[in-house]
């Protein structure tokens, strides 16, 4: 399922919300056969004939999945490039990003210390952090 058919059939039924149940099924349980090839598209392809055309950038994470693939390969694992650019795709992002970004963080050395920093908990947090690593430690 291109992002093109799959933003066709949410015009074309007034939202996701409108499509008949069985179709709807059918729309997060049924794969395509056509392959991922991911490497030639980055080679022959610009991000812009990927996203939300190939690839949808809904926030279904059965549809989300292969672009968050393709952002993380597009920009070789690189934590900060993915997110932002998986981010920047727009869509319903929220399930996607959050994906990518877990992702992108496991395969990282560093996420990016601003963004620890800026969250509004931050302390809190990094004092949780450290007391739950105490006590797994213990373990």
């Amino acid at each position: 399922m291109t992002g093109e058919r799959l933003h066709q059939l949410y015009r074309e039924y007034d939202g996701p919300n409108h499509i008949p149940d069985q179709k709807m099924w059918r729309l997060h349980t049924e794969l395509g056969d056509k392959p991922f090839e991911v490497e030639a598209w980055i080679r022959e392809l610009s991000p812009e004939d990927i996203i939300a055309k190939r690839l949808s950038s809904a926030c279904y994470p059965e549809h989300g999945l292969p672009l968050s693939f393709y952002l993380l390969r597009l920009h070789e694992g690189r934590y900060r490039d993915a997110v932002l650019a998986d981010v920047n795709a727009g869509g319903d992002n929220v399930h996607r990003a959050m994906i990518t970004g877990l992702l992108a963080g496991a395969a990282s050395e560093e996420l990016p210390g601003e963004w620890k920093r800026g969250l509004r908990d931050h302390q809190t947090l990094a004092e949780e952090i450290a007391a739950f690593a105490r006590l797994a430690a213990r373990a």
